[in-house]
């Protein structure tokens, strides 16, 4: 698995476009694509219609593109791996759900955001945190939670939930409003 992985950063954004579906990665990917194609074209199937100097800095530019990109891959991955064989960081999520789900906010709170300051990226952890906010009656730390969380690339796969987050923060702020009135009233 581990040498697949590396095999994988020689076509540029396939790593991330695989693992994580990132979008800005099939940008890549495909440019990649056309920019090869072209240069293949023009050197293969129709020679000559390119002057040489045109071809030759076509050729570099593709050559050029993939060393970059398949450095930031290799980059990424090698990152990647790092975290996640972090002693401990797959601990800490399974840690703070337990904490939320026996209803002591703060420690899960605190070890949420102990997992976040080693990857402010992981998705799951702010989502959780987004919901230990909204639990504590932290409104506006529940939704600038939120909405930190819907900037992320891999949030996509959370939609259904963030949004869910959101109609529950609503919910309770109409609530608090009838409340209100039922008291002066």
């Amino acid at each position: 698995m581990r040498s697949a992985s590396l095999w994988m950063c020689v076509w540029p954004g396939l790593p991330r476009l695989w693992r994580d579906g990132n979008a800005s990665s099939l940008g890549i990917a495909v440019a990649f694509t056309l920019l090869i194609n072209l240069a293949l074209v023009a050197t293969v199937v129709m020679p000559g219609v390119l002057a040489p100097t045109p071809l030759s800095l076509l050729w570099m530019a593709t050559i050029g593109f993939w060393i970059v990109s398949a450095w930031n891959s290799h980059k990424w991955v090698v990152r990647t791996r790092r975290l996640s064989k972090r002693p401990g960081f797959d601990q800490l999520f399974v840690q703070a759900q337990s904490e939320y789900l026996k209803g002591h906010w703060l420690e899960a709170e605190t070890l949420l955001k102990q997992l976040l300051e080693q990857s402010d990226r992981d998705v799951d952890a702010h989502l959780l945190l987004a919901s230990v906010y909204r639990r504590s009656n932290r409104r506006a730390d529940a939704i600038c939670q939120l909405d930190l969380l819907s900037r992320l690339e891999r949030a996509g796969k959370w939609g259904l939930e963030i949004e869910q987050e959101r109609q529950l923060l609503q919910r309770i702020d109409n609530n608090n409003e009838i409340e209100t009135i039922s008291k002066v009233a």
